[in-house]
């Protein structure tokens, strides 16, 4: 009998609207210090609530305008410190950290990622991106970014050599044999030698393979060139789908590329962000919605979520829609994009959530250890082997 389908939900710790004027919706003492214990609360409602896991963007630069400067919230903690920081209060929820392929090393990004892997027993996961912004450029002292066509062929290469470096350890290459004082099978480590076009990377990684395999990949964008390299290589695409038939159409193409690499449907997801205002009436979400824009600076707060699927209603009417996205195939699940915190995730958890798991789309609790396993995500064979 088949497995019934059920929505893949995710939340980020910082409502990108608030970098708009939002922010002043939001205790004062989050932006002075950024305690970790904000964030701590934020993570185990996102936990108490089931997601899958919680997805933490990032940015290297500041918005650099005066305007900017003067009323947006301007303060980004860097995702992996974050992430690691919270691996205590959390057992259950992945942990996806933003990286980017053009300010990081293969190795750098190898070692970061497995290393959460370990800690965590199997809930990391990488969002792949490849910088383009001219500010940040300067930030790291780089006088010229790569053509975007050559950036894709440099972050395509990164991202093997950083699955090859994580496969360069097999699974049973630790051995801890005290009797005879053997630490590893030195027959089962495997160095990486990669000679590229862009990496020269000897390997192998100071890290044994994660327990995962590899952490989950997460990729953003909707191009031609992106969907099918995410075809290949993605766990998981994050990207904007305004609508039910944008979503579908999208849905049907991304996955139709899935043959070519020899994948099942179930073996790419994809999640696109989703606002999600909650009212006890229709009538008082959408009030909510527009007080949230009268709060805004400019307009382009709500507009940038407004590219994303828009859920704005009573708990039941956004159960309705999200699980008619599931059911017609626009999407596998969402990345919640919270307009406020920690109001937007509260509602999120305590009222939406509830009616999800009540009519059988989203689970009442966590089945399995790794963020893999309670995706639905097969672990990789190691490339060395296959």
């Amino acid at each position: 009998m088949p497995q019934k389908k059920m929505l893949k939900l995710a939340t980020t710790l910082l409502a990108p609207a608030s970098a708009h004027g939002t922010w002043k919706n939001t205790p004062i003492e989050n932006f002075i210090h950024q305690p970790l214990s904000a964030y701590q609360k934020l993570i185990q409602t996102a936990e108490e609530g089931k997601l899958d896991f919680v997805f933490q963007p990032d940015r290297y630069a500041m918005l650099a305008s005066p305007t900017d400067i003067t009323y947006k919230n301007n303060l980004w903690l860097e995702p992996i410190t974050l992430l690691t920081a919270l691996l205590p209060c959390t057992s259950r929820i992945g942990l996806a950290a933003t990286a980017s392929t053009i300010y990081n090393e293969p190795y750098h990004i190898a070692r970061m990622f497995a290393s959460i892997d370990h800690l965590s027993s199997g809930r990391a996961a990488w969002n792949v991106v490849s910088s383009r912004g001219d500010f940040e450029n300067i930030n790291f002292g780089k006088t010229d970014l790569l053509p975007e066509e050559e950036r894709a062929a440099y972050t395509e290469e990164f991202l093997h050599v950083v699955k090859k470096l994580w496969d360069s350890w097999e699974d049973e290459a630790v051995i801890l044999n005290k009797r005879e004082g053997i630490f590893a099978d030195a027959t089962k480590l495997h160095v990486t030698n990669h000679q590229g076009d862009y990496f020269d990377i000897q390997g192998p990684l100071s890290i044994s393979r994660p327990p995962q395999g590899h952490p989950v990949i997460i990729q953003a964008g909707v191009s031609e060139h992106f969907k099918e390299r995410a075809a290949e290589t993605a766990d998981i695409i994050f990207t904007m789908l305004p609508t039910l038939d944008i979503a579908k159409t999208f849905y049907k193409d991304v996955k139709k590329r899935l043959v070519t690499y020899k994948r099942q449907h179930h073996e790419l997801l994809i999640m696109p962000g989703a606002q999600i205002i909650v009212g006890n009436t229709v009538e008082e979400a959408y009030q909510k919605k527009k007080h949230y824009e009268e709060q805004t600076i400019h307009l382009q707060a709500m507009q940038s979520t407004g590219r994303h699927a828009s859920f704005i209603g009573t708990p039941q009417t956004i159960a309705d829609e999200m699980a008619q996205w599931l059911h017609e195939e626009g999407a596998d699940g969402f990345i919640f994009i919270p307009t406020v915190l920690p109001e937007g995730l509260d509602d999120f958890v305590h009222k939406v959530v509830p009616v999800l798991q009540q009519r059988g789309v989203f689970k009442k609790d966590y089945m399995n250890a790794t963020l893999r396993e309670n995706l639905g995500l097969l672990r990789p064979r190691n490339t060395h082997l296959s």
